[in-house]
Order: C-alpha cells, then structure tokens, then sequence
C-alpha cells in the first residue's frame, strides 16, 4: 500500500549493494520518492559515484563518478580496461585516505602511487554509468573464465520460489573452480534442481551454471544485514571436512587407520582452535595413511584414504586462507 509522506520524502540513497529493478519499483510505488544508487568506500571518504538525483537516472547502475575524484576501472596491471569491460574500481584525489592508522602493511596493499585499489569489480558503459559486479575476491575461475557470483545470483533470485541466493566457488577435479548456488526456496513452490537449470541456462553461459545446488532453511548475514558469502563458504569447507572423516572412517576396520573424532563447527570467536582442530587431524590422517600396514598397501585401501586425507588437507588450507565475517 502507499505510503503518504506528506511530501516530505524526496528520495532514498543506496549504496550497500545493487538494488533491483523490482524494489526499485516497489519501494517508488509505495513511497512516492526516487530510489538514487551510488557507490563508495570509507577510504575514499564514502561516496564516490552516484546516479543524478533527476534526470538520466539508470536503474541497476551505482551511476557516474562524483567531481574532484578520478575513478577507473582497471585490469591487473593498472591499465585502463575498455569499456564493457569488467576490471578493478581505483580511486585517487584529496578525498583518499593516506593509510590506515599503525598498519602499514594494509596500507601498502592497497595504495599505489595514489591510487586506491578497492578489491571492487565493476564495468563502465559508454555513458560512464558504472556497473557494480562484486568483490575481486569472490570471483569464480572456471577453466579460466570468470564467473561473477552476483551476476549468477540475481539470476537465481529472479526465478519463481527461490527467496534467497548465495553463489560461492568450489574445488573441481576438471576445471579448477564450480560454482555452488546455496539457496532458500518457497516450500509451497518446491522448485526441482532440474527446471532452477534449465531456466538459468535461459540467461547464463554453460560454464556459468550451477555445479551444485543445495537448499537451507536460510543464509547467514552480516551486521550490516548483507549475506555473508565468507561464512556460506567457510560452512562448505566445514561440510567437506566431516564428510571425508566419514568416508575415511567407513575404512577403518579394513585398513586399522585410527580416525580421530569429527571436527566440531566453529562457534563465534573460537576460529582459532577450530583451526588447530582441523590442522591437527589433518596431519593424523596423513600420518597413519602414509604408514598403514602391509596389508592396506596390497588390496589399495590405504591408496584410498591417503587420497581421501590429502584433499582434506587441500580443502582445510583453503579454509585457513579464508576471511571469515565473523
């Protein structure tokens, strides 16, 4: 229903993510008020491109740079990419920090002769409307093409019955990199894994489907209320890791492996010890694999779990590098 403001609402700013062209409908029609997108960084001292508050507005765009900054969308060596093109946002003018207190180190990693490297992927149009894509560090390489998340996710989200979407990326034997959609569906409407693919390969390239589809009751989020894509991918790793336990367990009557108790999931600010959980049974598993008895090695169950302990240690380094939002 709509909402009288009494004329006092002119309009909206939004720049924690992409907003829809549907909520901007939504929320147009019930509050009388513009939805304006844009984008910034606090290191760059909050807002840095903006759509025009009348005029050529362009729906699902974080809009053109704002004056006395110059902004470009950049490949991995700094070179302006063309236009179309998905590349890195940089920053530089007065409005960019010069380094974060008492930590050089980050400092360095992210200011270049001036210029501020966000970790933001976005692609310029002719107009110089900026397209937001996501974070460099979610990108999904698969055979050597990028796969951006949000891309796939807002696909996802605009099929009947799927409430929420979360792509993040997983190991694959064959192209290195999969995705994995984790999504809350409408029970009432049951969507099978079947008709979600055949309806994002209406929109999305092959190697962009999803390798996996699995369905939970919801998704983590962030305090900022956002889906936290660290804790999705940090609870896959977790998975991984119990489900090679009890894989490697299945085995141990046959090749007398001792197998040590199931890693326990993290809880909040106990990252560390589970950490030490897993290193710890991690390198058990390798050490009784790699000397299992004479009869493992003959009848090739101990080939078994040595292959089966090694991807879990590949899986549980990958969790250590992670981020986690915690």
């Amino acid at each position: 229903p709509h909402v009288d403001s009494g004329g006092r609402l002119r309009f909206a700013m939004c720049s924690g993510d992409t907003v829809s062209a549907e909520v901007h409908a939504c929320f147009e029609e019930r509050y009388h008020a513009r939805v304006i997108e844009g984008y910034g960084v606090t290191e760059a001292a909050a807002l840095t491109t903006c759509n025009p508050f009348g005029g050529d507005r362009r729906v699902g765009t974080v809009g053109r740079p704002l004056p006395n900054q110059t902004v470009r969308i950049a490949d991995d060596h700094m070179n302006l990419a063309p236009v179309g093109d998905v590349g890195e946002i940089i920053i530089r003018g007065p409005n960019v920090m010069a380094g974060y207190l008492n930590r050089p180190e980050d400092t360095l990693a992210v200011l270049n002769e001036g210029w501020l490297h966000t970790g933001d992927l976005a692609w310029e149009d002719s107009d110089q409307f900026l397209h937001f894509v996501g974070r460099k560090r979610d990108l999904i390489v698969v055979d050597g093409l990028n796969v951006y998340p949000g891309h796939v996710e807002t696909v996802l989200e605009g099929l009947e019955g799927i409430l929420d979407a979360c792509v993040i990326g997983v190991r694959d034997a064959d192209v290195g990199e999969a995705p994995k959609a984790v999504l809350v569906v409408d029970e009432s409407s049951a969507p099978s894994d079947e008709w979600i693919l055949a309806q994002c390969g209406e929109h999305l390239a092959e190697y962009e489907l999803p390798k996996a589809i699995v369905r939970v009751p919801r998704l983590p989020r962030t305090t900022a209320g956002h889906i936290s894509r660290a804790t999705v991918a940090k609870q896959h790793l977790e998975q991984l890791a119990v489900h090679a336990h009890d894989h490697v367990a299945e085995h141990v009557n046959e090749t007398a492996i001792a197998v040590p108790a199931r890693p326990r999931a993290a809880r909040a600010g106990d990252e560390p010890l589970h950490r030490l959980v897993i290193q710890a049974e991690v390198q058990h598993r390798i050490h009784h694999a790699r000397h299992g008895n004479r009869r493992a090695r003959a009848n090739g169950h101990q080939q078994r779990v040595l292959g089966i302990a090694q991807l879990l240690a590949h899986q549980a380094l990958q969790l250590l590098q992670l981020r986690l939002e915690l």
